[in-house]
């Protein structure tokens, strides 16, 4: 996989939601994770809670750590903390902003739209799906709690473990009600698989077409062994949730026709979150790296991929079957005359 040009537009994705929905529970295990460098802007600088041993420097506005990851104040505002990590000698792969619990994500967003060094990837709102319904409901708070969702890419349901079936069922039709297109995830303790806030990784093994295994419908992100563990991990956590998202491999040594790859694009589910990796076109030698995410995607050369098309997906539990997933590109295919 090509790494992020050191020069180009850094993307950006702002995590919203209402005071307490779980916001900084979410970032708080973005950054002990590790796996990939990226910069955390947040408004709270004391409520972030990192194991100390991961800490590798800290001062007023900036925490180090040693996986690659910084964690940064906005005390002094947006502007100022994104040219710290602009500027920074080692620059992150990617930002994500922890928005405030009354602020509108969306003008955050507005943020990367504008400025050139920046990339919009995705706006996720969190919400507390066993308060939500009487928060939403509430007329001093209703308008803040809708402007927050309206233009999110992904709303996690969150805190699954403290409602009732029937609270986030309400939740969830309070939320379609103010958002009909809406993608919606079920969590718990806003455990999220990083491939939805970075994208999805093609697998080594998947880049060479003679020893690639076909996808099984469905396919689950692999993160844990489901059948051997069903309710309580070593951490105490209940692993059920990953449920919630579902994992799509396309594999194709096929060159397809532009224009219907990209109508193909446009036709896919609301369910699929991001789709990422190499596709060919016919009649062109270059190779392109697609970067979809929630309906918006460019196409930039690269060469670094497969010869040939390798793209993988991930979306909420509501995602197509692999082959339904699969004929929708197929189509992009050129047909091959008959005799």
């Amino acid at each position: 996989m090509s790494t992020p040009d050191a020069t180009g537009p850094l993307p950006v994705t702002v995590i919203g939601g209402f005071l307490g929905a779980g916001k900084t529970t979410l970032v708080n295990r973005l950054l002990a994770r590790g796996g990939r460098r990226y910069a955390v802007l947040v408004n709270d600088f004391g409520a972030i809670n990192v194991d100390a041993k991961l800490v590798q420097s800290r001062d007023g506005s900036k925490i180090q750590l040693e996986n690659g990851c910084i964690c940064c104040s906005m005390a002094d505002g947006l502007s100022l903390a994104l040219a710290d990590v602009l500027d920074a000698s080692r620059r992150p792969e990617a930002i994500l902003i922890e928005a405030s619990g009354v602020a509108d994500p969306w003008k955050i967003a507005e943020v990367a739209l504008v400025e050139r060094s920046l990339r919009l990837e995705l706006v996720v709102a969190l919400v507390d799906a066993a308060n939500f319904a009487r928060q939403v409901e509430d007329p001093l708070l209703g308008d803040t709690l809708v402007r927050q969702l309206s233009r999110a890419d992904l709303i996690l349901l969150n805190k699954m473990d403290q409602a009732g079936r029937s609270s986030a069922d309400r939740a969830r039709a309070l939320i379609l009600a103010e958002a009909p297109d809406a993608r919606i995830a079920e969590t718990v303790a806003a455990e999220l698989p990083a491939d939805v806030l970075f994208g999805p990784t093609p697998s080594p093994e998947r880049r060479e077409y003679g020893v690639t295994a076909s996808p099984r419908p469905g396919e689950h992100l692999p993160q844990h062994d489901h059948a051997e563990n069903t309710s309580q991990g070593p951490a105490g956590h209940d692993h059920r949730h990953e449920d919630a998202f579902r994992r799509w491999t396309f594999v194709s040594p096929t060159a397809f026709s532009r224009a219907g790859f990209e109508a193909a694009l446009g036709g896919l589910p609301s369910s699929l979150l991001r789709l990422k990796g190499w596709c060919r076109f016919e009649g062109d030698e270059a190779g392109w790296l697609l970067q979809w995410v929630a309906g918006r995607w460019t196409l930039d050369r690269d060469d670094s991929g497969p010869v040939g098309t390798a793209l993988v997906g991930v979306g909420t539990a509501a995602l197509p079957a692999s082959g339904e997933l699969d004929a929708l590109l197929a189509a992009a295919a050129p047909r091959t005359p008959g005799p």
